[in-house]
């Protein structure tokens, strides 16, 4: 009677806007989309106007979240899971009734099979296929519970039971969870470092916002111990307890803007979440206790691998130095390898697993890993940051160190670009600064860069965080687009004793679409910069 029910209301769903008959991945679509949205009142009141008697019956028996939640499982159990797609699990089938625009180009020739798709296409842009599995409710977690602790960087899910721990009780702790504290959240202020006289783009509305946001706390920094956790290796996600996702790691990928779509095993229920459970081929075990140090953005990019994973790894040097800990990391570079091992990590602390999935007796989480360690950092920073300058920067001792310094983007692979940076390149050079190419160097060289300065110019993004090694009482100026902006390197700047300033430009993309990486383009003020830099030399 229930599967009925649900394949009546399918029908009427399908006959929605937008959705074509059988097309169950476009129908999910639309539903995941509304629900996440928090739109559920709509898809009701869509059905109660196609026929209110069923929906009656539904909101009456059912209730709105568990139509959604059986729903969703109907589909799973009948016509499988999504999954990435890959060379091992490819099925032309199931990657056709995944892909409806796949089946359509090869019923009209366009292209030789769903096999040849994938191969030219579909690995690269990520498609995913539907895959039968029988053992649907042990493969199938739901609903995925997010847990916290009242040190955790966001308020993401629900608090838990958990031990609070010494430092060095930590790895000894029998809970299922234990977190030792290392810095409390501080208050602070940067309204004296931010000059606002000074800066261009006063007036616009996400600059003045911005502007009355100077105020901040820095998030708690925080190592928590898991027992007989999995960790979702390739995006940082920790799960434990079967059911339980801890708050900021799931914060780091699934929550981040376009994260969804960088975690295949996770969906979206009736406003939660659920995930599916790995084969065991591809899950690795390992005996020792060990560190997720890594999550998908610290991988590729320069901002994310300084602040959360060699961060995170500079809070546990004593652990892997006394080799009570190793580090858990995917397959790394060389460069990222050397770098962890430069900082103070053993070579033989790494362990790099190319599994999707890691499972073991004692996990740690270090909060770097969340982005409150970007977005609000504390007293710690500096301190890392004139660690790391002391362990790297020796190795460029014979490059020059320039006094006015434009970091230049030019050549570097971005979704954000400034359409006329050449001719504020040359503007700058002509009147004194060196313009380096943060992208080009070696890490060292890139902090011996900064170590003179005494102004920096530079577009929002990744290499700012290398401000940090300027001395103090330099001058910062942000170049950032109204899209695309946060406080994060006025707070930076504040905590290191340097003076800030801001060009906003106005952008046109709108900035929900520019965070989930919308490319967009922009021109900056090439002459009031200039004027700027003039001013402050």
């Amino acid at each position: 009677m229930f599967l009925q029910t649900l394949g009546g209301l399918a029908e009427q769903f399908f006959a929605f806007p937008g959705v074509e008959e059988g097309d169950f991945t476009q129908m999910r679509l639309l539903a995941e989309r509304r629900v996440r949205g928090g739109e559920e009142a709509h898809v009701w009141a869509d059905i109660r106007a196609r026929d209110p008697e069923a929906a009656q019956i539904l909101e009456t028996r059912f209730g709105a979240a568990a139509f959604y939640h059986a729903f969703g499982a109907f589909l799973d159990t009948t016509f499988g899971f999504p999954e990435l797609a890959t060379d091992e699990n490819f099925d032309e089938r199931s990657y056709l009734f995944a892909n409806r625009d796949v089946g359509d180009a090869v019923a009209r020739g366009e292209i030789a099979s769903a096999r040849v798709h994938f191969s030219t296409h579909g690995r690269e842009e990520g498609r995913q296929l539907r895959v039968r599995r029988d053992a649907c409710r042990d493969a199938f977690v739901y609903p995925l519970s997010l847990a916290r602790s009242q040190d955790s960087n966001f308020e993401i899910g629900d608090i838990v039971a958990v031990d609070q721990v010494s430092r060095s009780q930590l790895l000894k702790t029998e809970g299922a969870v234990a977190t030792a504290l290392v810095a409390p959240g501080e208050a602070h202020d940067a309204r004296q470092t931010f000059r606002l006289e000074d800066s261009i783009g006063a007036g616009e509305p996400e600059f003045d916002a911005l502007a009355t946001q100077c105020a901040w706390r820095s998030a708690p920094v925080y190592l928590a111990a898991f027992r007989d956790a999995c960790v979702e290796l390739e995006n940082g996600i920790l799960l434990f307890e079967r059911d339980k996702a801890w708050g900021d790691s799931f914060f780091a990928t699934v929550l981040a803007p376009g994260g969804l779509n960088r975690a295949p095993d996770i969906f979206p229920l009736d406003g939660r979440y659920g995930r599916l459970r790995r084969a065991e081929a591809e899950t690795m075990d390992v005996e020792t206790p060990v560190m997720l140090a890594c999550f998908w953005a610290s991988r590729v990019n320069h901002g994310h691998w300084l602040m959360n994973s060699l961060f995170s790894v500079y809070l546990a040097l004593d652990e892997l130095r006394s080799e009570r800990l190793k580090l858990l990391c995917p397959p790394l570079s060389a460069r990222q390898r050397e770098e962890f091992v430069r900082l103070g990590a053993p070579t033989t602390s790494i362990i790099e697993a190319s599994s999707r999935y890691v499972r073991a007796s004692k996990v740690i989480y270090p909060s770097p890993l969340t982005s409150g360690a970007n977005m609000f950092p504390g007293a710690t920073c500096p301190q890392f940051l004139t660690y790391v300058a002391e362990r790297f920067a020796g190795d460029a001792q014979d490059r020059i160190a320039p006094k006015y310094v434009y970091i230049s983007r030019e050549g570097f692979a971005s979704g954000r670009l400034m359409a006329n940076e050449r001719l504020l390149a040359d503007a700058l050079a002509g009147i004194g600064f060196a313009v380096i190419r943060p992208h080009e160097l070696s890490f060292p060289e890139q902090i011996r860069a900064m170590s003179n300065a005494a102004i920096v110019i530079g577009q929002f993004g990744a290499a700012l965080w290398n401000t940090g090694f300027a001395p103090r009482h330099a001058k910062i100026i942000e170049i950032a687009t109204s899209n695309y902006v946060s406080n994060e390197y006025l707070f930076l700047s504040h905590l290191c004793g340097r003076e800030f300033y801001r060009v906003m430009i106005a952008a046109e993309s709108p900035q929900n679409r520019a965070y989930e990486g919308e490319s967009f383009s922009f021109d900056a003020p090439v002459g009031e910069i200039v004027a700027l830099a003039r001013k402050l030399m």
